[in-house]
């Protein structure tokens, strides 16, 4: 809570000393297209250390929501630069390998039922993490599965675009760099898949499967869509039926028999229906905190006290809304919701403009203009792969959530930081050729 605005300050310091600046006019944060946003999050998050009804309960997720602003304009700086952009690329995808090890050795793989195939194999695996704080008797497979999606798409789309380096590259050096890079990514995609199917969050599973399908849409010529489409969606149908029946075989015997996989936990529908008490439960606390929220981290506890359901009766702790957007307006109230429905929209702006901009830069480059970032394909790769990993966990957490503050949701801020700083770099290379065209043709200013 004290570091990240000392060194805000610092660097405020530093910044307009060495800007040459009069006081007072140099700027004391990054200005970025979700700066308005963040500062209704910012102001509602110091309004609900007065609406929380235990502040040292809320604390460790408000502290959590401090070192993301932090997180997030740090990447945002860093990623401004061509270099920096692909290093916190590294870091991002770095920081998804640690944390499917950590949930690997952390996760109480044990109390997973849906399917006792992948039961059985990570019962296997040792337990390192116990006892830690809000995770004492493990971590939650769907929050690792959750973490995963902001990581899993931006990595496979970052493979694309060494693929499309290694291909540019006359150095064989180069390539031999490249390609050693690219297998240590594939290994780290591979690594972080896995734990994503060990967790049987099925959530994670849909979300990844409709964000892929939807980046083919987007990423396929006009004419070929439709064809393409039509073949993946029978394609990921036909490797569902297979995977079903490889796992379920006497119970599709059983269901055309007597409908008995009602009661597979895998197809369980007992789930959505605690889930809907709970979003009904959520409702009802934001009509009675609107402006202000109940504070954040307590609708876990106030819940079973004052909005009480028999689905939900024997559940101590909930942890959270299992929908984001409405743990945002429990947390914060609708000001605060609203806020962070605007992250998700001027992420996407940015996305969209930057798609735009590709065509731009891809006249370019024909045209001369150098830079790895000038490659209209590989700026397309970017955005998909950024744009999915939003994509996935916004499904994601339709169902399910990482709530705001949570410890794991550093990497959403991450991945906000990277977005701003590529359409920050793009920005600033569209204004460039902006410039030389405008000095290249006689008579325009």
């Amino acid at each position: 809570m004290l570091v990240v605005p000392a060194i805000w300050l610092i660097h405020w310091a530093v910044d307009r000393s060495e800007s040459g600046k009069p006081q007072g006019k140099s700027n004391p944060a990054t200005v970025t297209p979700l700066n308005l946003a963040l500062l209704l999050l910012t102001i509602m998050v110091l309004l609900s250390l007065w609406t929380t009804y235990d502040l040292a309960y809320s604390f460790e997720k408000i502290a959590g929501i401090v070192f993301g602003l932090g997180v997030y304009f740090g990447i945002t700086r860093l990623a401004s630069t061509e270099r920096g952009f692909w290093i916190s690329m590294g870091v991002f995808v770095g920081c998804g390998l640690v944390l499917s090890g950590a949930g690997a050795l952390g996760t109480d793989w044990a109390s997973l039922t849906k399917i006792a195939a992948l039961t059985n194999f990570a019962s296997n695996l040792p337990v390192v993490f116990r006892g830690l704080q809000g995770a004492e008797s493990g971590f939650n497979s769907n929050e690792v599965a959750g973490t995963l999606l902001w990581v899993i798409t931006p990595s496979f789309f970052l493979v694309l675009v060494l693929l499309r380096t290694l291909r540019g590259s006359n150095s064989i050096l180069k390539k031999i760099g490249i390609g050693v890079v690219g297998l240590l990514l594939i290994m780290c995609i591979s690594t972080m898949t896995a734990i994503l199917v060990l967790t049987q969050s099925r959530e994670a599973y849909i979300s990844l499967l409709i964000t892929f399908l939807s980046l083919f849409f987007l990423a396929v010529p006009n004419k070929l869509k439709w064809p393409f489409i039509g073949l993946g969606l029978g394609l990921g149908l036909l490797s569902l039926g297979g995977t079903y029946l490889s796992l379920h075989q006497s119970e599709v015997v059983q269901w055309f028999i007597s409908s008995g996989l009602r009661n597979n936990p895998a197809f369980s529908l007992h789930s959505l229906e605690i889930r809907e008490a709970i979003w009904d439960n959520a409702v009802k606390g934001i009509q009675d905190f609107p402006y202000t929220g109940m504070g954040m981290n307590t609708f876990r506890k106030l819940m079973g006290v004052l909005y009480q359901n028999p689905l939900t009766s024997s559940y101590v702790d909930v942890g959270h809304a299992h929908n984001e957007f409405l743990q945002a307006g429990l947390d914060l109230g609708i000001p605060g919701m609203i806020a962070f429905i605007s992250l998700y929209i001027g992420a996407f702006w940015m996305l969209v403009r930057t798609w735009k901009a590709s065509f731009l830069l891809k006249m370019a480059d024909s045209k001369g203009h150098e830079g790895s970032l000038a490659d209209a394909i590989l700026l397309r790769s970017l955005v998909l792969g950024l744009g999915g990993g939003l994509l996935a966990h916004l499904l994601f957490g339709l169902v399910d959530a990482v709530a705001l503050g949570a410890k794991p949701g550093f990497v959403f801020w991450m991945l906000l930081g990277l977005i701003t700083g590529l359409f920050t770099l793009v920005q600033k290379s569209v204004a460039q050729v902006l410039v030389d065209e405008s000095a290249s043709t006689p008579g325009v200013a």
